[in-house]
């Protein structure tokens, strides 16, 4: 029986991973600076499940620029690769735990965003197991509400674990002033790493100003079809988000002259004229969910099974969904780490060595604004709409302790 072994080098400003043979060698390469590489638990997971791809037996020696000092790295055992790979055949939709992990730092967003998560709990009746928030950049006022929230929901729920802070980077205006960010990369190894361990969990990353989430969106982003081709799965997502506007615009949504007088057109491009920095294209998207929400038509903007991302062009993560579907670990060796731009590594880089990402029809969500159109919006008073909205979808899901507290 051929013995394989792997090493990692962690040298200098790079790093490589190799999968060797005795008579061959297979190559998976990855570098990137030293102080950007992932906790080492998701490395020694992606080594032992790769290496598994070319022998029954190896063994792998994780090295520090050290060779004469070599240290075993610990291997889960054949149960726990056999799960893995089987993870599609293992899971059922009532096995494993469902999270939601919110980068956040921003309470006047969160406040809008909070009932519908609480709503979707599974102890409320909806599918999810436990709300993580991630902070990031984030005041003293907003650590407060956050603690007080968390505080009431374990009460509620009467469970510790149902609301969970994690604090990955100092406050606003405390130093260092760049921690957050390896804060998004750090985070995103945690969850892939919890894949591993657990494979039927799944993970929804929902930014903090996604401010409208529709019935059923989680539940339709769980929901798999047999032999699905897409590896992450994105919501349909009205408001700023130039693929999902373009999308729309081919449904017709835009074709209105009160909401669009200027007849403003979304191009099939990151940086069109209706891309990121365009206010009035901005306002349009949102204008054009008001107004559908107030005449009960959002069923226009929903469409049947999914719309595969062939093109894998870079676009907003803004609610997607990770599970063991969606890990392929001879991508993660190729492509990883993730480094300082999470959106570019999901969309472009990691999606180029994957099945291609796909956006949910019937799963809908509300994405408030890109970062340089916000503050206009705010001004605007654009999500005082949104908070109303969320009170009328929500009110009765939410008790009343919880809805003094999300008050300004």
């Amino acid at each position: 029986m051929k013995v394989r072994h792997c090493s990692i080098h962690f040298c200098a400003q790079r790093t490589s991973l190799t999968i060797l043979s005795w008579g061959s060698s297979v190559v998976i390469h990855s570098s990137a600076p030293t102080r950007d590489l992932p906790y080492s638990t998701v490395w020694e997971h992606t080594l032992a499940l790769t290496a598994v791809r070319y022998a029954t037996t190896f063994t792998c020696v994780f090295a520090n620029c050290v060779p004469n000092d070599p240290v075993l790295v610990p291997f889960p055992d054949h149960d726990w690769i056999h799960n893995y790979q089987n993870a599609s055949s293992l899971c059922s939709g009532h096995m494993g735990k469902n999270y939601v992990f919110v980068f956040t730092g921003r309470w006047r967003y969160l406040r809008v965003q909070f009932p519908y998560l609480f709503a979707n709990l599974r102890v409320n009746g909806g599918v999810i197991d436990y709300i993580h928030y991630v902070m990031i950049n984030y005041d003293p006022f907003t650590q407060g509400k956050l603690e007080s929230l968390a505080s009431m929901v374990r009460n509620l729920t009467k469970n510790d674990e149902t609301l969970v802070i994690n604090y990955l980077s100092y406050p606003r205006g405390h130093p260092p002033s760049n921690a957050k960010k390896g804060a998004y990369a750090t985070a995103y190894y945690d969850y892939i790493n919890g894949i591993f361990r657990h494979p039927c969990n799944r993970y929804f990353k929902v930014d903090d100003d996604v401010v409208y989430i529709h019935p059923g969106t989680f539940e339709n982003t769980l929901s798999r079809d047999r032999g699905e081709a897409c590896s992450l799965r994105f919501a349909n997502t009205a408001g700023a988000n130039w693929r999902c506007s373009f999308i729309h615009q081919s449904m017709g949504i835009y074709n209105n002259s009160a909401i669009n007088p200027n007849d403003l057109h979304f191009e099939f491009r990151t940086n069109g004229k209706c891309g990121w920095s365009s206010l009035p294209c901005a306002r349009l998207s949102l204008d054009a969910f008001i107004a559908l929400y107030k005449s009960k038509q959002l069923s226009r903007y929903l469409f049947n099974g999914t719309y595969l991302l062939t093109d894998k062009m870079r676009f907003s993560i803004n609610f997607f969904m990770i599970d063991s579907s969606a890990i392929s670990l001879k991508a993660l060796a190729e492509t990883w780490p993730i480094g300082q731009d999470d959106e570019d590594w999901w969309t472009r880089q990691y999606a180029r060595k994957t099945n291609p990402h796909c956006i949910v029809g019937n799963s809908l969500v509300v994405h408030f604004s890109y970062s340089k159109t916000a503050k206009s919006l705010e001004h605007l008073n654009m999500i005082k709409e949104f908070e109303a909205i969320a009170v009328a979808e929500t009110y009765t899901k939410v008790p009343p302790q919880i809805w003094s507290l999300l008050e300004v």
